[in-house]
């Protein structure tokens, strides 16, 4: 059964999640990470991302081409810039892929010291972006989705989801301990290992897959991802019914979903 709370909903913590994405030989191939069983949704494959902390307000004068009007415009929330902050601090944690550009050249062990570091909380973001005088790339993101947790559950995000290309001469590596496998998939090989039982998904990741699986290449996506962010995202908040003895999402608009979002 769904986590059930007494009383209101928790309130769901904004976060942000980026699909990378890079040329593959037959269709684009994304990243996808393993969370480890004792995390927020344990021993799922996921894209790379989390909440968007205290830290991703103070850099908003170094988010690059995308200004706060403009990124407020686009997500429809005054805080907007913090979302682009998160969801690249994340990426770079999660995955060492930095998405930002200026300052000196760093050797890879440098910077792997201090991604590790901020993992661990020994160093700030807005001041790693000080020291290295970084400017985050967040023109690279095309949001495409707002996903809000169902309101069972325990622990709530809304989360918005981000596309980005993955940059050249970078390499991506899963942190070996919140994320413990990370590898190169296409949408269609995602969806049979998870068809198949070797992959567990999502239900926002499962919907992301389906819908990119037909593209064939990356300008395609970017383009699916841009075509969404033009038309306007909409909110979406799933709810967790039981039928038949079994948990199933559904979304607003089947006649099966609750009118008070499924609590």
């Amino acid at each position: 059964m769904p986590e059930s709370t007494a009383g209101p909903a928790p309130v769901a913590r904004p976060s942000a999640t980026v699909a990378l994405i890079r040329e593959g030989e037959r269709a684009p191939q994304l990243l996808m990470l393993r969370r480890h069983a004792g995390s927020v949704f344990g021993d799922v494959y996921v894209f790379p991302g989390g909440a968007v902390d205290a830290c991703d307000s103070r850099v908003r004068d170094r988010c690059g081409a995308v200004d706060g009007a403009a990124a407020t415009a686009c997500l429809g929330v005054t805080e907007a810039l913090d979302y682009y902050s998160a969801a690249i601090r994340e990426v770079f944690e999660e995955t060492g892929v930095l998405l930002a550009h200026g300052g000196t050249a760093v050797d890879d062990a440098s910077l792997d010291d201090d991604r590790r570091r901020l993992m661990r909380g020994e160093l700030a973001w807005d001041r790693f972006l000080q020291e290295r005088n970084l400017c985050l790339e967040s023109e690279r993101l095309h949001y495409f989705a707002h996903w809000v947790t169902p309101e069972t559950e325990s622990r709530r995000f809304s989360t918005r989801f981000f596309l980005a290309a993955m940059p050249e001469q970078q390499q991506a590596s899963h942190d070996g301990s919140e994320l413990t496998d990370s590898c190169w998939m296409t949408a269609a090989e995602v969806l049979e290992a998870q068809r198949a039982g070797r992959m567990r998904l999502i239900f926002p990741t499962y919907r992301t897959l389906k819908d990119i699986a037909g593209l064939e290449t990356v300008d395609a996506v970017i383009e699916w991802a841009r075509a969404r962010q033009r038309s306007g995202v909409a909110r979406i908040l799933p709810a967790i019914i039981e039928i038949d003895g079994k948990e199933k999402v559904v979304m607003p608009g089947d006649p099966r979903y609750p009118r008070n979002g499924g609590l």
